[in-house]
């Protein structure tokens, strides 16, 4: 006799972890967004993504850790940084105690050009949706990006109150 759980592990699809899975556990972490796709065999594949809304923050906790695996990998001295520019035209201008500088460009990753497009529209809803007021222009891309009679009838408003670009509604 066995017991239903068993066999319902046993029934249930293989699950696999992607290349975007941390080493760590994740049980003390709330920055984070989990994704199960299920491909093609049945199987299913978790990904972990980093989930910062706002981009400079991200940015820097990014900078942090690639900075953490130069110094364990490839210095034998701890090392001190010193953020020089941001932004200018790179996202960061650095400067290590050891006098290397150089310039830090952040870059998104992914498995799947429609996974990637997705995220992204996700991440540009989330970042407005907790503003109180956003720029015309915001609210007009918005509006392209998720389709809405409701929506679509507040920019036409807009526009026909000749709101410019940057203006907050």
């Amino acid at each position: 006799m066995t017991s239903g759980k068993r066999e319902e592990e046993s029934e249930r699809a293989p699950r696999r972890r992607s290349d975007f899975y941390p080493v760590r556990s994740l049980a003390d972490k709330r920055n984070y967004k989990r994704f199960f796709r299920i491909e093609r065999d049945g199987s299913i594949r978790e990904a972990v993504h980093l989930d910062v809304p706002d981009m400079t923050h991200r940015e820097r906790l990014i900078c942090i850790h690639y900075l953490r695996h130069l110094v364990r990998h490839f210095l034998s001295v701890d090392v001190g940084v010193n953020e020089l520019d941001r932004d200018c035209p790179w996202d960061l201008k650095l400067q290590l105690s050891t006098g290397a500088e150089f310039f830090l460009e952040v870059t998104s990753v992914a498995d799947s050009q429609r996974h990637f497009e997705i995220n992204k529209r996700e991440e540009r809803f989330t970042k407005w949706a907790r503003e109180e007021r956003i720029p015309v222009h915001e609210l007009r891309k918005l509006a392209d990006l998720f389709p809405s009679e409701v929506l679509q009838r507040v920019v036409e408003q807009q526009c026909r109150e000749s709101r410019g670009r940057e203006e907050l509604v």
